[in-house]
């Protein structure tokens, strides 16, 4: 369409936006496999799984009264997400949060997708293949908002970390589990899926630590195994850059305690109470 004159735009039906309840978010929630990503996203309102792909603790919300979409006519992935996001939207539910779990998953039925359709294209060249897999996060984050907007529901999106090393100041380093992508997502899409979310979650096992010599002459630390804590970080509007990972604020610890009935059916943890009562508020 032309761009309209100034003059010519009809303002008679637009009025200022009043702030009448708190809206619907959308989070991030990152940790590498089995931190308890899943679990701490149940522990939201009323949620319902999305599963992209087999995580480990899908099944044990299915089996923990969490209602969860199930793929019994073997659709290809995409359209399975898109359809299961159609089906929250056209009909009525008393579901309150969306858990897409995973992104990486998704990422790799983009990925499939893309092949299939540009058969002897070299995809790397240029970045073609990153710009055609593009089109469909952007579908991914209008269906998200349609979501929020017309279902009032919270969605949660659940993404893999990778490991990175974190630079000390006398030279030395130590290596985290962190973010850098969702499950290797190339940083474009990263910044797309962060720049559009409310809060972005962090997830880790506070382990022991222990300091070791590199085969390059370098010092780190590497963590220990043992019992972890499993610890929140949380950083509303904004991305984890490098510096800010390790210092995030405010953090939510979590006592590995409780029995995993006590964790998803009577929701006694404390801490994940109070965490989606901080950020939904």
């Amino acid at each position: 369409m032309a761009i309209p004159s100034l003059d010519n735009v009809k303002f008679d039906d637009i009025e200022l936006a009043v702030k009448t309840k708190k809206r619907p978010q959308f989070s991030i929630i990152y940790g590498k496999g089995g931190i308890g990503k899943t679990t701490a996203a149940c522990y939201s309102p009323d949620p319902v799984i999305l599963p992209v792909g087999r995580e480990t603790g899908q099944e044990r919300m299915i089996d923990n009264g969490v209602p969860s979409f199930e793929n019994t006519k073997g659709m290809p992935p995409i359209e399975f997400v898109f359809g299961c996001m159609q089906k929250l939207l056209k009909t009525e539910h008393s579901r309150k949060t969306l858990i897409i779990d995973n992104i990486g998953s998704f990422r790799e039925a983009v990925e499939e997708d893309v092949e299939a359709d540009n058969k002897g294209v070299d995809l790397k060249a240029y970045g073609k293949g990153a710009a055609l897999a593009y089109p469909y996060y952007t579908r991914l984050l209008a269906g998200i908002d349609a979501i929020m907007k017309k279902k009032d529901m919270h969605v949660i999106l659940i993404a893999h970390d990778v490991l990175y090393n974190i630079n000390k100041e006398d030279g030395t380093y130590y290596q985290r589990i962190g973010i850098n992508a969702p499950a290797g997502e190339n940083t474009n899409v990263r910044g797309l899926l962060e720049a559009r979310a409310h809060n972005v979650l962090y997830i880790r096992g506070e382990d022991p630590t222990r300091t070791v010599k590199g085969v390059m002459g370098g010092v780190k630390q590497i963590a220990t195994s043992g019992k972890i804590n499993r610890v929140i970080y949380t950083k509303p509007q904004g991305t984890f850059f490098a510096k800010s990972r390790v210092n995030a604020e405010p953090y939510y610890e979590i006592e590995p305690t409780e029995t995993e009935e006590d964790l998803l059916n009577n929701k006694t943890n404390e801490t994940l109470i109070q965490l989606f009562t901080d950020l939904y508020k």
